[in-house]
Order: structure tokens, then sequence, then C-alpha cells
């Protein structure tokens, strides 16, 4: 009989720490855990109180996602987005597109309906996304946007129009002749991704030619000479990130990439943006820092790691994790694993939120966790916040395929004409250009046309009206 006691008290005092261990992570971990009433754009954000606190001080806040088709997730920042830029005066948004494609529509773009346009050509429309863009697009002469991606093969569609635009601007032969050579190399890489050794060299020795004449050269003022160089080292990173025979090759091209939106966001920071605030939106993995402690053998720096080793904590970096349902993008999707018990999304899943706010700055509690927002691969750690700062929370995510449809008459140049064709390949537009003009004499001279617009399915169609 007194084994059997003796057992007892054994058996108990293993299980209680087990039991009072559990029931005090909750408690802890729910101090800090905001519920979120409503995905809805337009609703009164008295359920966003929570960021006033969480971000205090913080002059940088980094926005998340698993993939860029998660249309929960995308509508949540999409609130928290407008809440920030309306109550806390974050006037200018850097997000995860090709430098040079954002630069152009924002000196093409003559107005709001314009400005979506273009927009919709490097963004899908969907419900989740509709309500951003239009605010974005509205109120473009109060919030700034701005790309930071490397340049990208898919658009492709830099060296042209630059070199036009360089042209316009200046007799500089010298300029604009290496400007050729640059970017004809630059269109070669692009559709075959093999350069020699020496053909690297007389690229680069190029790319320095151009930037050297153009920082020197009188008709362009100190705006057009950062963001032309902009332009020029992108396109030049971008042909090394696809142009390197390296066993380690995917490493190196995802180290290039999130190399190069630093060095976007630091030149737009330090020359125009400085002491602004700023949310920048990125997927999770770009968002996060410290990632190696994750991954045995990972060694690449994210944007995240570079954004905190030069800013600190004036930076506030939140990320997205759903508990079920879909994640990916309008071609590719897969279903979200159940999380794991003594997860984050577990967690929240028993309290019955459908939507939430985890401030992990605030987190003190030290055991391992399981948390699902780096690819969803379940991954446990002790302290993620040295991952993120926050995590919003989604009950279910969803991939919109349908996109938002879109019926309109607008006007439009011509040179914002050939902005689209060279996006579409000369694929969908049934309209003819007044002349290239790459040989011109004369500054370009474009006419307006008037053209119907519309929107379907993720495709910008134009069509000359009679």
């Amino acid at each position: 009989m007194m084994n059997k006691i003796v057992l007892i008290i054994i058996i108990l005092s293993i299980k209680q720490p087990i039991l009072f261990g559990q029931n005090n992570i909750d408690k802890e971990l729910m101090r800090n855990v905001y519920k979120i009433n409503s995905l809805d754009y337009n609703v009164v954000d008295v359920d966003l109180v929570f960021l006033d606190k969480a971000l205090a001080g913080k002059e940088i806040v980094v926005l998340g996602e698993h993939y860029h088709g998660d249309a929960n997730t995308i509508q949540l920042k999409s609130r928290i987005i407008k809440y920030l830029t309306e109550k806390h005066n974050y006037k200018t948004i850097f997000y995860e597109l090709p430098y040079e494609d954002v630069n152009r529509i924002n000196y093409l773009a003559q107005d709001s309906l314009e400005y979506l346009v273009f927009l919709s050509t490097l963004l899908p429309v969907t419900d989740a996304t509709w309500d951003l863009y239009t605010n974005i697009s509205k109120h473009r002469k109060g919030i700034s946007f701005e790309g930071i991606d490397i340049s990208m093969q898919r658009t492709c569609m830099g060296s042209e129009y630059y070199y036009d635009s360089i042209f316009v601007r200046t007799s500089n032969k010298t300029l604009i002749d290496n400007w050729k050579v640059f970017g004809r190399i630059y269109s070669y890489s692009i559709n075959f991704n093999k350069l020699s050794k020496e053909v690297f060299e007389y690229l680069k020795e190029k790319k320095e030619i151009v930037l050297n004449e153009i920082n020197k050269n009188s008709q362009f003022n100190d705006s057009l000479k950062i963001r032309y160089g902009l332009v020029i080292e992108n396109m030049y990173r971008e042909i090394v990130r696809f142009n390197n025979t390296n066993p380690l090759r995917e490493s190196i091209k995802r180290s290039i990439r999130d190399s190069t939106m630093f060095f976007n966001f630091k030149t737009l920071y330090e020359n125009y943006y400085k002491g602004q605030k700023i949310i920048i939106i990125v997927s999770n993995y770009h968002a996060s820092r410290n990632i190696t402690s994750l991954h045995k053998g990972f060694k690449d720096l994210t944007l995240g790691d570079y954004l905190y080793n030069y800013l600190g904590d004036k930076i506030y970096t939140i990320a997205g994790t759903s508990y079920s349902g879909f994640t990916g993008s309008q071609y590719v999707e897969s279903t979200i694993p159940k999380p794991k018990k003594r997860s984050y999304e577990e967690l929240i899943h028993r309290k019955k939120y459908k939507y939430a706010f985890i401030d992990l700055s605030k987190n003190i509690y030290k055991n391992n966790l399981y948390l699902n927002a780096v690819g969803y691969n379940s991954l446990k750690l002790s302290n993620w916040n040295k991952i993120f700062d926050g995590v919003i929370y989604t009950e279910i995510s969803k991939i919109e395929k349908e996109k938002y449809n879109l019926n309109v008459e607008t006007n439009i140049s011509l040179d914002s004409l050939y902005f689209l064709e060279n996006i579409y390949q000369m694929g969908y537009i049934n309209a003819v250009r007044k002349r290239k003009c790459y040989e011109c004499e004369d500054k370009l001279a474009f006419d307006d046309v008037n053209l119907s617009v519309y929107i379907r399915k993720g495709v910008v169609r134009f069509s000359k009206m009679k």
C-alpha cells in the first residue's frame, strides 16, 4: 500500500509541472494577445488601438505575409496600414516590388485612376487588395509609394524606358553609347542567363562609366542622379544574380536579392525619407531577422537583418500566420499543415479568436513554442521575439483567384501606353505609338489618346476607342 501511495505521488509530481506549465504559458502569452474583430477595411478601428502602445517610438513598421496571395492576411494588413497612415502619420510605403517599375509609374501616372491601372499591372487586384490599392492611388500625393525589390526578369523593361528617359534629358554621347551597350547585355542576360567572365568584366566597366557620366552630368538634378543610379545598380545586380554557376546558386540569389532590397531602402531613406515614419510590405522571410537560429547551416542575411543592424529598435516587424486553409499565390497554392500543440496558432485557436495580434516583443516566457510564420514549417524556438516583434493571426487563410472587375474609361498618354506595352510584351494592347524615338534628335512629344480600360483576371486590356 505504501509503495502505491509513493508511486502516485511521484506520478503527480511529474505531471503537475507540465499541467501548470501549460497554464503559465497560456496566461503569459495571452497577456500580449489582442483580439481583432473584423477584416472589414471600413469598420471603426477601435480594435486596433493596441498598436498605439506596441509601436510607440517606432519609425519603421515591417508587415509580412507568408505568400503574396494570402487574402485574409492581406486584408488584415490593409486595415493596419490604414490605421497607421491615418492615426500615426506613416505616410511612406515601401513595397516588395522592383524599384524601377514603381519609380516609373510614379513618374508617368497623371491621376489616381491611371495610377491604379498601372499598379494593377504589378499587383493582383482582388477583393482583398482593392481597398488598399485604391487608397494608395487616391492619396498618392499624400502617401509616398516606393518599390525596394531588385529588378525582376518577368518585367525586364527597364533598359528601353530609362534609355529614352536619359536621352531626352542629355546630349552626353558617352553616356548614351555606354548605356546602349549596358542595356543590350541586360536584355541578352534576361533571355539566356549565361555570360562569360569576360563579358561580366566588360559589363562592370560599362556600368561604372554610365554611373560616372550620370553623376557628373550638370543636366541632371541630384534626384535624377540618385534614381538613375539605383536603376543601373539594380539591373547589374539582377544580371549577377541569375548568371552565377556557384554550387550554392540559390543561396547566392537569395543573398543578392535581400542585400539589394536593403541597398534600395537605405538609398531612398537617406536621400528622401530620413526621419519619416515608414511602412515596409514584404514576405515573412524578408521581414525576419536572426533566421540562422532556425535553420542549421543557413547563413544568408535577410532584409530584416540588414534593417535591424542599421536602425535597431526603431524597427517593429510583424509576421503573418494562419491556423488553417490555403497559402500561396494566384497560380500555386498549398494546404496549411495543422499547427502542432504548444504553438501560438493552436493557443489562439483554443481561445476561438478569428483574428488576433501577438505582441512578441513583450513576451518574456523562454520555453520552446512552435510558430508557423516561416514557411509553415512548425518551427520551435524559445525566443521568437528575436525573429519577429509581433504576429498577426487569421483563423483561416484563403487564396483569391477572381480579380476585382473594373470597367472604366480614361485618358492615357502614349508614353504611358509604351510602359504598359513593355510589361505585357506588346501582347495585350491594340494601339499604335507615334514612333519608338530611340534615335530622335528632338524631345519625345506624345499626343493623348482615349482608351477604354478594363481589368479582369489580372490582365489590363486597352483598346482604342472609336
